[in-house]
């Protein structure tokens, strides 16, 4: 695939581990199409390698349920909802939520 035909510009926002990983806060990525969050985090952890992946992903490929996703600041989604579709420009916050005390 030519960069000519990556056409959807997503942003990735990372915080703590992850930060490790990418050695960076934002990813912007390119699609052809509109991707969903799947396809968004299959894409980083291609480009992040193994350690990334197993940030997100458990043994069995699906999305650790203690992740979730902030699009475009405002708009929540749990790991349940990884099929969702992004837009041009959209911005996606990945969030690993803690709990404790």
């Amino acid at each position: 695939m030519n960069t000519g035909d990556l056409s959807v510009k997503i942003l990735v926002r990372v915080f703590g581990s992850f930060i490790a990983v990418t050695g960076k806060r934002l990813t912007e990525l390119q699609f052809p199409k509109n991707p969903t969050i799947m396809e968004v985090l299959s894409s980083m952890s291609e480009k992040y390698g193994q350690r990334f992946h197993d940030l997100i992903f458990d043994s069995d490929g699906k999305v650790k349920e203690f992740l979730t996703f902030v699009i475009n600041k405002d708009n929540v989604v749990s790991a349940r909802q990884v099929d969702k579709k992004l837009g041009e420009g959209s911005e996606i916050a990945i969030v690993m939520l803690l709990s404790g005390g």
